[in-house]
């Protein structure tokens, strides 16, 4: 706020209320519509003096549609100020037996108001299509520009607009495309007319002599470039080491991992990708690793000489160069030889009188008593008959 001998100018805030004294001379005051402001009667906190508020010159309580409070012993008069017609003097009277004190403030309303201002710019240099239109500028009641923001309530007039520059353009190259970018993706080229026209003032286009724009510009050429969107592609890698599984003699599998990738190198979804076609992201490969092959070992002893024996051998995975046992897994890729068999499948049968032991495990089998089982019983035929 600034603030002279004779004038106020105060922003009013609702929500910390200041009191501004009254004077003999009387204190100026502008407001605007809808502050709330308190005005002091310049006696003392301790006074004992009948204090009057007035309203030009009419008591406070009789004015209509005024609303108003009197505080701090009647010192304070705070007024609402909602209409223009509120505005006027504002005084207080205190009296006692000895003494009269009058003081009073002259309240005036900030008036704004929307003005056409200066013409803004033409939208054209030249041709028909030109328009300008004023700026619009907030005033006050003394006709000083302000923030618009004091003109926010206030509706805004019509926008005053007309013609500008509507002289003929000068001659100039126009270009046109004519052909398809000579690329689906990324830079390329295509051809283009090249005419020079003029747009005259009342609004038509009419074609010239080339002559007529050499004179102010070169004439463009017949192509021009074009830029798609980026091209997009299977980008695959250098194969990796031959060290995947091994699938037939010598052979494994090896692997690559497929992207699918702008130029710039930026990685996308393979959908993109997906009318191209896809590179392969394993294949076979020489590796000495898979040099091997199943070898086995002789039959061990049958586990019975009749009936339902069985053997078993040694199977193992070799590397063929060294002879080495290596993991089963490299010679996954051919069939497994069995390690075992039955063997001695002959009829154990004792009924012609003859009564042996057809399997080594018979002197277990007594040991744990086994022999009342019938099949035992059979193939320890001489061990069992003794219990």
């Amino acid at each position: 706020p600034r603030t002279t001998l004779q004038s106020v100018a105060v922003h009013q805030d609702k929500e910390r209320k200041r009191v501004l004294m009254a004077s003999q001379i009387g204190t100026q005051l502008t407001v605007k519509q809808g502050d709330v402001l308190r005005i002091g009667c310049p006696v003392s906190a301790k006074h004992k003096m009948t204090i009057s508020w007035h309203f030009k010159n009419q008591s406070i309580h009789t004015v209509p549609g005024l609303e108003y409070k009197v505080l701090a012993r009647g010192r304070v008069l705070e007024v609402h100020m909602a209409l223009e017609r509120l505005a006027g003097q504002y005084k207080c009277l205190a009296s006692n037996n000895t003494q009269l004190i009058s003081a009073s403030v002259n309240v005036s309303f900030i008036g704004f108001v929307w003005v056409p201002g200066a013409w803004g710019d033409c939208t054209t240099s030249c041709g028909n299509t030109g328009v300008q239109q004023r700026k619009l500028l907030c005033l006050n009641t003394k006709g000083i520009e302000v923030n618009e923001s004091a003109c926010y309530e206030l509706p805004k007039p019509p926008l005053v607009t007309e013609p500008c520059n509507t002289q003929d353009c000068p001659a100039r190259w126009v270009t046109a495309a004519v052909s398809e970018c000579s690329v689906s993706c990324g830079k390329g080229v295509r051809q283009q007319r090249v005419t020079c026209e003029q747009r005259t003032a009342g609004g038509t286009v009419r074609t010239l002599s080339p002559l007529f724009c050499a004179e102010t510009a070169e004439q463009p050429p017949d192509v021009e470039g074009c830029l798609l969107q980026p091209c997009v592609g299977w980008k695959s890698p250098a194969w990796g080491e031959c060290s995947g599984r091994c699938v037939a003699h010598s052979v494994a599998v090896q692997h690559r991992q497929i992207v699918c990738q702008y130029t710039n190198g930026t990685s996308t979804a393979e959908l993109t990708c997906a009318k191209m076609k896809r590179p392969v992201s394993a294949r076979r490969c020489k590796s000495n690793r898979c040099n091997v092959e199943w070898r086995t070992g002789p039959w061990r002893q049958c586990a019975a000489t009749c009936g339902n024996g069985f053997q078993s051998r040694r199977v193992a995975c070799i590397h063929k160069k060294n002879n080495k046992v290596v993991a089963d897994q490299y010679c996954g890729w051919k069939k497994r030889p069995i390690t075992w068999q039955r063997c001695n499948l002959t009829s154990c049968d004792t009924s012609e009188g003859e009564c042996t032991d057809t399997t080594r495990y018979c002197a277990l089998v007594k040991r744990l008593r086994l022999c009342h089982l019938d099949t035992y019983k059979q193939r320890c035929c001489d061990s069992c008959r003794t219990l």
